[in-house]
């Protein structure tokens, strides 16, 4: 028995394209509104970018495992706050390090118990990127000890770093720090802040490759639908076309039954997804609205 397109059918048909447009709208207004929260993408691939990478954690100090796990030829250094006032502000940061790892940055190395001014301008530029929002231009008061939290109730802050340019393999930091601080230890590269994430940018271009491959699914469901559902229409409309003796009939009828529903529910689609995204675009961290799926206008 020959099976007709039922009004189920025709609806379900709409919904594709609703699903299609809005998988396409999710993929590019989140790879946007990702990309705005990212940093520089040339710093993130360049040599000085991949360099140095804060670690925050717990733990009072870094372990033995952890050192010896890092890459080779990685140095450590202690960040913290000093001169704490009552209300909770600082006015100066803290580094502490062994001796060697201390000159690998170019700092001083003072006696146990002293500590050495180094101005702000003539630190290593990538510690004036990770604590420029907390410390300002204020100079650093540099020690000689073990890389522990200067101040116990902030925790460790450290920065695990190379020479300036070779790059350095922040995963293996990031596996080290979970393996050997604490499943919660934050760890990533030093131009990184509370609001901008180069991996973020970096890896959100996993989104425009999936969505993709889903908006290709949906597409390839549509048109097979569209497709059977011609070929009954052919079965029907076949004696009418002896009589009329024209072809266009099945162009006509397949334009008017099935072009014109996807379409209309194509634009409904768009519609409500320019609308739905109007709360999550605009302003400096906020997503793009384009139509180009691939990458943010």
């Amino acid at each position: 028995m020959e099976r007709h397109a039922s009004p189920s059918d025709q609806h379900v048909r709409r919904w594709r394209s609703f699903i299609a447009i809005g998988v396409i709208g999710q993929t590019q207004i989140i790879t946007s509104l990702l990309f705005a929260r990212s940093g520089d993408e040339e710093q993130l691939n360049s040599a000085q970018g991949r360099s140095m990478a804060l670690v925050q954690t717990s733990a009072t100090r870094l372990t033995d495992a952890f050192t010896a796990a890092l890459p080779d030829g990685a140095h450590t250094v202690a960040i913290g706050t000093g001169n704490i006032q009552p209300d909770g502000s600082s006015a100066s940061r803290v580094l502490q390090a062994p001796c060697s790892d201390l000159r690998a940055l170019r700092l001083p190395c003072p006696p146990a118990g002293h500590e050495a001014k180094v101005p702000y301008g003539e630190l290593d530029k990538r510690l004036r990127v990770s604590g420029y929002q907390t410390f300002g231009q204020t100079p650093a008061a540099v020690r000689a000890g073990p890389v522990s939290a200067i101040n116990r109730a902030e925790g460790l802050q450290a920065v695990v770093f190379t020479d300036l340019d070779k790059p350095m393999d922040i995963p293996a930091v990031k596996r080290a720090a979970h393996l050997y601080l604490s499943v919660k230890a934050l760890t990533g590269p030093v131009a990184e802040d509370g609001a901008k994430s180069f991996t973020v940018g970096y890896q959100s271009r996993w989104i425009p490759f999936l969505g993709t491959i889903g908006t290709l699914v949906l597409l390839t469901a549509m048109a097979l639908a569209a497709l059977s559902e011609f070929l009954r229409f052919s079965q029907t409309l076949a004696p009418l076309t002896v009589l009329i003796g024209r072809s266009q009939v099945f162009h006509t009828t397949a334009f008017w039954c099935l072009g014109v529903p996807l379409l209309g529910a194509g634009a409904v689609g768009a519609f409500v997804h320019v609308v739905l995204v109007q709360s999550v675009t605009g302003g400096e961290s906020g997503a793009t609205l384009s139509w180009n799926s691939s990458r943010p206008s």
